[in-house]
């Protein structure tokens, strides 16, 4: 049985560069009670730039408290609400995947795994105060680029967004958390990583992703815990329960249709499998939210 609409709606890119590519200054003041934008999806990557000023805002389950000098990734798809801003400086730079320059694709790095997932590892950058200031020029030129000579706009713009992704992973990969796998590790890490997004509705099993990678389970975990800390079955479930909570807070479909929909036969194995991994039922869980 079909899952039913879901009533947060996705938020389309548009803008004077097109439908691929904004930015635009922060508003220095923001209230829930006034914000045009209310609980949202979007069909874009959004990365917020504070540099001054403070706050809170929602990252699917994730309340925030807004700090200066920080970015805030938020992924295509993830369910976002400004709840408060105060005194703001800053930026909002949105994008669709297909603005960056196809030069961007690097075998050991993608992006869309390291800065942009729907994984809580990275929604939050906080570079050193050398590259914060190279990372507000590139912005203030962007910003600057919009207002000025339409001629070579895109392509100005795109290759500004190129050299601050990758400055981006810089700052990522100087974090005290960040992985210390090398290069081959990371390229596994990011297929499985591609292949569950892909897939985890259907495939639960450890050994689906394995084979698919031409490697053993264990292989797989052993990589995947020397990437994030938890092992490829933990990311798995954390991927499906993330899906059920969207679902349970956000549309209006039965227990037993979402538990269909995440590629379980029976809908009580979801609740007993919801319930080891939450600490509470669906049913509870769509109540509380």
């Amino acid at each position: 049985m079909a899952v039913h609409k879901q009533h947060i709606p996705f938020v389309s890119l548009e803008s004077e560069v097109g439908r691929n590519f904004d930015i635009r200054p922060l508003r220095r003041q923001i209230n829930a009670d006034t914000l045009q934008e209310g609980l949202h999806r979007h069909d874009f990557q959004e990365l917020l730039w504070v540099r001054h000023g403070s706050g809170r805002h929602r990252i699917d389950d994730d309340i925030l408290e807004i700090q200066p000098r920080t970015f805030y990734l938020i992924t295509q798809g993830q369910i976002h609400y400004f709840i408060e801003g105060i005194d703001l400086e800053g930026y909002v730079l949105r994008f669709s995947d297909d603005f960056l320059a196809d030069d961007i694709a690097i075998a050991s790095w993608n992006y869309r795994v390291t800065l942009f997932s729907h994984f809580s590892l990275h929604q939050m950058l906080s570079p050193t105060a050398d590259a914060q200031v190279t990372l507000q020029t590139i912005m203030d030129d962007m910003w600057q680029e919009i207002q000025g000579d339409q001629f070579g706009r895109q392509h100005i713009l795109r290759h500004h967004l190129s050299i601050l992704m990758i400055l981006l992973e810089r700052a990522r990969r100087q974090q005290p958390h960040t992985t210390n796998a090398d290069t081959e590790h990371l390229v596994t890490f990011q297929a499985f990583i591609t292949l569950l997004e892909q897939g985890f509705r259907e495939e639960h099993a450890v050994s689906y992703y394995a084979e698919t990678l031409y490697i053993t389970p264990r292989q797989l975990s052993d990589i995947v815990k020397r990437c994030t800390g938890k092992t490829a079955k933990t990311l798995i479930l954390e991927r499906i329960m993330l899906e059920a909570k969207r679902h349970l807070q956000h549309s209006n479909a039965s227990i037993k249709e979402i538990a269909y929909a995440l590629g379980f036969k029976d809908s009580s194995y979801f609740s007993k499998v919801f319930k080891q991994a939450t600490g509470v039922s669906p049913n509870q869980y769509q109540v509380a939210s």
